[in-house]
This record gives C-alpha cells, sequence and structure tokens, in this order.
C-alpha cells in the first residue's frame, strides 16, 4: 500500500489525527491549484480515490496546516464534528468559505456548526478548547518544522512531496511509481 500524506488546511479545515478517529476516511477536501478547488475535487480527487483509495493500493491521510486564525477556527470545527459528519462539516467550509473567512467569523462558522447539528453550547466550548487550538497548531508546526510544509495543499506519497493540486496524471504516476513492486 502506498501512503499519501496531504497537509493542507487553506482559509478552510481539513481532518487531521484526532483521538483515534479514522484519519484514513477516504479523500475528500481541497485542493487548490491554478483553476481552483473545484477543479481539482471534481476532477482529480475523485479518479485517485477510485484508482487508488478504493482499490486499498493508497491511504489518504489528512492534517491540518492552518495558516491564519480563521484557518485554525475552521480546522478547530471540523475536529469537534462527529466522525461521521467530519466530511459534511469539510464540504460545507469549503462551500461557504467567503461567508466565514471574514471579520465577521463567529456567527458564520456558528450556523456551520447549528446546521451540522451541534448546539451553541458545543460550538462555544469548541472554540474555546485551547488544548484542540494548540494541537491543531502544533501539527502545524510539526509539518513546517519536520516535513518542510510552506503551503496547502501538499501532499507526500511515501515520503516525496508533492506540492499543490496537480492534475490526475502527476498524482497517478507518483503512485505507480511509489507503489511496491510484486
Amino acid at each position: 500500500m502506498v501512503g499519501i500524506g496531504r497537509f493542507l488546511l487553506d482559509r478552510g479545515a481539513a481532518r487531521g489525527e484526532r483521538a483515534d478517529r479514522s484519519a484514513d476516511a477516504g479523500p475528500r477536501g481541497p485542493g487548490a491549484r491554478q483553476g481552483g478547488r473545484a477543479e481539482f475535487d471534481k476532477d482529480t480527487l475523485p479518479k485517485i480515490k477510485q484508482d487508488w483509495i478504493d482499490t486499498g493500493k493508497a491511504k489518504l491521510i489528512y492534517r491540518d496546516f492552518p495558516l491564519d486564525g480563521l484557518a485554525l477556527r475552521a480546522a478547530m470545527l471540523a475536529r469537534c464534528a462527529p466522525p461521521e459528519r467530519y466530511f459534511a462539516f469539510i464540504d460545507t467550509l469549503f462551500q461557504s468559505q467567503q461567508s466565514w473567512a471574514r471579520n465577521d467569523w463567529e456567527p458564520a462558522l456558528g450556523r456551520i456548526a447549528k446546521l451540522g447539528g451541534m448546539s451553541e453550547e458545543q460550538f462555544k466550548k469548541c472554540m474555546s478548547d485551547e488544548a484542540l487550538g494548540n494541537a491543531v497548531v502544533q501539527m502545524r508546526t510539526t509539518a513546517a518544522n519536520e516535513y518542510g510544509v510552506e503551503s496547502t495543499p501538499t501532499f507526500f506519497i511515501n515520503g516525496t512531496k508533492l506540492l499543490g493540486a496537480a492534475a490526475y496524471p502527476v498524482f497517478d504516476k507518483a503512485l505507480s511509481t511509489a507503489q511496491p513492486k510484486t
């Protein structure tokens, strides 16, 4: 099996390793190449999922890499979601990024939390969870210091860094090269 590590979080949210929840829950989420995240999610990621993840040839692991305080809050919100709702939170955060990635982020993220089934009390507890915030920041620091991550998205395929949300042929070639020979 090939391991794909993905550090990402560009004023949005992504799945990190948290309390042994499924860090390899499958590929979804943002990609930010020229042409936009929508193209990456629509074209490249489904092909990677179909050809590599669903077949068991590769595993995708998300890790948080917030680039600013708003991204940190969004990452925290996604991490507070129940595991079965995590990807729905991710999708909603990216689809509504323009509304919450502004000065008045708290009410916007609060609405997303409410739509996702969180009470106002749960949302406030999540946003004030200093340990969670520190864990997300530490994940970013580790990625930067130990792996040289500087931007999002950044992928690692068996330790080889792939910057940006490249087209499917680039991923397919990198994954094929990393695949153990049988």
